[in-house]
């Protein structure tokens, strides 16, 4: 499970991913260091998103909360079902 200071870590140095398109676009690009979904993600985008991981040799993690709780964390004005971390 991924924890909080892995998050505000990747966003002090400005690796962060927001959302299911950008996510899946840095992943088919061979991009993203960590992925991380909601709680309460969709079952097709969490389905697509650990098809896509797997394929990269990436483990998916869960927030521990919901996407109201993980946009909150983030810092952004709406919710987040799914983030990444951008590569080094």
């Amino acid at each position: 499970m991924p924890t909080k200071k892995d998050i505000s870590d990747a966003m002090k140095d400005k690796r962060l991913i927001v959302g299911f398109d950008s996510t899946m676009r840095a992943l088919r690009s061979g991009g993203v260091e960590k992925v991380i979904i909601a709680d309460n993600c969709s079952e097709s985008m969490k389905s697509e998103v650990e098809r896509y991981s797997k394929i990269s040799g990436l483990e998916v993690k869960k927030f521990s909360g919901n996407n109201k709780e993980l946009g909150t964390f983030c810092k952004k004005p709406f919710p987040i079902s799914v983030l990444a971390v951008k590569k080094v």
